[in-house]
């Protein structure tokens, strides 16, 4: 990894250590932040990302800080999760960015030519594949997914689209809920799409807190047969805006740990 990389990011990751007390005192937030996410057949998500920062008293000075997790190798996933294709743009122009693996996360940080962003408001655009996301049961697949990540500064709005290229599979069920690991809620407006879901937040995500989807796709291996299009239920007692019983049961499968076999053949991840 290029040393100036090095330099840069610690004092990035200086900055945002000390930025949970500063936001409030300053006005430097993200204004809303959308993500588009399609799954092919293969597994493979394809990411946007697209958000308006504000940075007004220099949170965001040394670039845009963007820190993914790589899901590792266990029973239920052969191969560990990974990021390619990265583009990123910086108020609808090519940015300059840098990657690199640091332990668990794969950081990304955005910057004009400068090697900064400026003072003010700014549109920040990142794309990316990512790959080996799931977990692979023996009768079922899950999909747990921050979507937001946690930020120092606060989030005004979040909203995520999760959609299927071959058409929603059929046996899939979804929940949606901010806050942290440890403290939750399922607050987000859903609206059903013609080829998935879209989830919305309702309230301002506080510095540290994130928007998390939780997907569960029965049977398992659906993802190697034909997908069908279907109508998704418009009966609200058959597609809540809320659905917590999905999430709780995901959650404690995604904190699990063993007792459980791969699928052979084409269930298993590629």
């Amino acid at each position: 990894m290029d040393i100036t990389f090095r330099v840069a990011k610690f004092f990035v990751c200086a900055a945002l250590i000390c930025a949970g007390t500063a936001t409030t005192q300053t006005g430097d937030r993200i204004l809303t932040f959308g993500s588009p996410i399609t799954i092919d057949r293969d597994r493979t998500m394809h990411v946007g990302e697209k958000f308006e920062v504000v940075n007004d008293s220099g949170v965001f000075d040394s670039g845009i800080y963007r820190r993914l997790w790589i899901k590792p190798i266990g029973p239920q996933r052969t191969n560990e999760g990974s990021f390619q294709s990265v583009s990123a743009k910086i108020d609808g122009r090519d940015a300059v960015f840098y990657t690199d693996r640091d332990g668990k996360a794969f950081d990304i940080r955005i910057v004009t030519e400068a090697g900064t962003l400026p003072r003010g408001d700014h549109v920040i655009e990142l794309s990316y594949t990512a790959k080996h996301q799931f977990l692979i049961y023996k009768g079922f697949e899950d999909l747990n997914q921050d979507v937001t990540g946690e930020w120092p500064v606060p989030i005004e709005n979040a909203r995520v689209e999760l959609m299927f290229s071959q058409g929603v599979p059929t046996g899939a069920s979804i929940s949606a809920d901010t806050g942290t690991d440890s403290s939750f809620q399922f607050d987000c407006v859903r609206t059903e799409l013609s080829s998935g879901w879209k989830f919305e937040t309702t309230h301002p995500l506080l510095p540290g807190n994130r928007l998390f989807i939780s997907t569960r796709f029965v049977p398992a291996g659906l993802f190697c047969l034909k997908h069908q299009r279907r109508r998704l239920s418009s009966d609200p007692a058959k597609s809540p805006s809320t659905t917590s019983g999905v999430r709780f049961r995901l959650r404690f499968d995604r904190h699990r740990s063993g007792g459980i076999h791969h699928l052979a053949s084409c269930a298993q991840e590629r």
